[in-house]
């Protein structure tokens, strides 16, 4: 049995013949990281996600002009569809952006910072944006502008 890859921007199984195997460490396989976009964390404010396909909702973790990661708390019905998300902020006026396109590019489970153990899952769940608008583009570029902290590493 091949163990699971360890990818920075996804998890996912690869043989031993995959072409974008780069060497392994401690029995896993590596790939380089395929980003095309800088991270960055979020400062002076909590931003939620919304995913439509699974109908779970969390905090955002990092985003980039090219896709997002949220924590959240699994629930007892979840799909892996993720087909669209909403991105909401705190304050008087309120950001919203709503009916972002993206696909799931990987979901782990994570031990959440802070907090004790209650028994329910807590996972992080990164997503791809696709087929952004021109308006989308620019709230997207807004937000990171404004909240933004850029991340030289995350694992």
């Amino acid at each position: 049995m091949t163990p699971p890859s360890w990818h920075a921007n996804c998890v996912t199984s690869h043989t031993d013949e995959c072409p974008e195997n780069i060497g392994t460490s401690e029995g896993l396989h590596v790939k380089t990281d395929q980003r095309q976009h800088p991270r960055y964390g979020i400062r002076d404010a909590e931003f939620h996600v919304f995913s439509h396909g699974t109908q779970i909702s969390g905090r955002m973790v990092n985003i980039s002009r090219g896709g997002l990661a949220f924590e959240f708390e699994r629930g007892p019905v979840e799909t892996n569809d993720c087909r669209a998300i909403d991105i909401m902020g705190p304050g008087p006026d309120r950001f919203y952006l709503p009916a972002i396109a993206c696909r799931r590019i990987y979901d782990i489970s994570v031990l959440a910072e802070g907090r004790n153990f209650t028994g329910v899952e807590t996972r992080l769940r990164g997503v791809q944006f696709t087929h952004l608008t021109d308006d989308q583009t620019r709230k997207l570029t807004d937000l990171i502008d404004r909240h933004g902290l850029e991340l030289s590493t995350i694992p």
